[in-house]
């Protein structure tokens, strides 16, 4: 892949942006709230009504929605005025944990919940497509780079706070501070000028001809179909390593639940120090990409083989580096090599399939440590993570092939 040409002083300049700040704050309040409001819900679901399944029909209803608009409403979401779009969505948000803040009928909280999910289908695609617009395509990568690691952060305080908050003030104040955090964000949001942009012309097509022609970009845009071969099924992956990291550190580790927590505290750890680092290293990325895939495969393997918690500790902070990297470079991929009318569009049906390979690889991890073992489970992850290097290396010599010399949104095209 080409290089991106990134200087850096560029990739430093996002932080000087008004703009751009307040889309960092936004993005840390709400994914704060919204991290640290899904423990509170499933904590206070499972103690209304003493039943795991309850907590799953939770979990599915702010799952399946935004798969679902990706499949079939992908292209949609490129008629959207953005700052409109991501507005309606945190106020949406806003309403829906205000109700459920002193909702406790468990149908009605499903329900809500749903709705919350499709909000936030909606709201994730546009906000990763706005990046260019707010900060110019000479520093994409510095503004993914703090936003991957502002997300990953937020995502560990606030699954790691949610309990403390919930035992010593409940569960509806922090689902109604959860609400109070979207209403932030969508005032944050409002005040950024470069998110109200055109909108494309409104198309005829059916959702099934738009899925076939977002499926039909991807596929002739070498650039897009790296992103997909190699980076989909390491999704599936780590849906395997999240569902069985635990009962590996507290079964064959007999890690204890204290030093489980900070085990997988350091993989979170590593992926933020990993997207810090994308932007001074964004040339690199680009020509390496395959090898930064290589680590994150051999550091799955190495850590269901490995004998000790320590040694366990130190891979997930070398894998959770490389996964952050890898992470950057797939956004700012994704945004440079598509069209601004058809990015949202884009994200969201790569997103959607992210979010099915994540479930698979999660229902395929609890399979395979039940019929074998939880090492064996990490060793089918890393094996899987090991193929995926081995095609992005191969779709990188597609792109030497070709003769691609930058990363526009028309570089790369196949040819058909």
């Amino acid at each position: 892949m080409p290089p991106t040409g990134d200087t850096r002083d560029a990739a430093r300049a996002p932080a000087h942006e008004a703009e751009f700040r307040r889309l960092v704050l936004a993005t840390a309040i709400s994914v704060l709230g919204t991290y640290a409001a899904a423990i509170a819900l499933a904590v206070r679901t499972f103690e209304d009504t003493g039943q795991p399944a309850w907590v799953s029909a939770v979990f599915a209803a702010e799952f399946l929605p935004p798969v679902v608009i990706g499949v079939l409403l992908a292209d949609r979401l490129n008629r959207l005025q953005p700052r409109r779009a991501l507005v309606v969505s945190d106020l949406v948000n806003a309403a829906v944990f205000a109700v459920l803040a002193g909702v406790h009928a468990p149908a009605a909280v499903v329900g809500l919940a749903t709705v919350a999910g499709a909000a936030t289908g909606i709201f994730r695609p546009i906000s990763f497509a706005v990046v260019p617009a707010v900060v110019g395509d000479d520093r994409i990568d510095a503004a993914n780079g703090t936003l991957a690691a502002v997300d990953t952060a937020m995502t560990a305080i606030g699954q790691a706070g949610a309990g403390a908050v919930v035992a010593l003030a409940g569960a509806g104040v922090l689902l109604g501070a959860n609400a109070v955090s979207f209403v932030l964000s969508a005032a944050l949001l409002a005040s950024c000028g470069s998110l109200a942009t055109a909108v494309a012309e409104a198309g005829t097509l059916s959702p099934l001809r738009r899925l076939r022609r977002s499926a039909r970009t991807i596929r002739r845009n070498l650039f897009l179909w790296q992103v997909a071969v190699a980076w989909l099924p390491v999704l599936a992956a780590m849906g395997i390593v999240n569902s069985i990291e635990v009962p590996l550190l507290l079964g064959p580790l007999a890690a204890g639940a204290a030093l489980t927590g900070l085990t997988i505290a350091a993989a979170s750890a590593g992926q933020t120090l990993g997207s810090l680092l994308a932007s001074r290293a964004s040339d690199w990325l680009a020509r390496h990409y395959a090898a930064v895939l290589l680590v994150v495969g051999l550091s799955v393997l190495a850590s269901g083989a490995s004998p000790a918690v320590a040694l366990v500790i130190l891979l997930f902070i070398v894998g959770g580096i490389a996964n952050g990297l890898a992470v950057v470079h797939n956004r700012s991929t994704v945004q440079r090599a598509t069209d601004p009318e058809e990015r949202a569009g884009i994200l969201a049906l790569l997103m959607s399939a992210g979010g099915v390979m994540t479930a698979v690889g999660a229902a395929a991890g609890g399979a395979i440590a039940s019929a074998a073992s939880s090492r064996a489970a990490f060793a089918v992850a890393g094996a899987i993570v090991l193929v995926s290097a081995l095609a992005a290396r191969l779709t990188a010599a597609q792109e030497g092939a070709a003769g691609v010399a930058t990363l526009s949104p028309r570089a790369g095209r196949i040819r058909r």
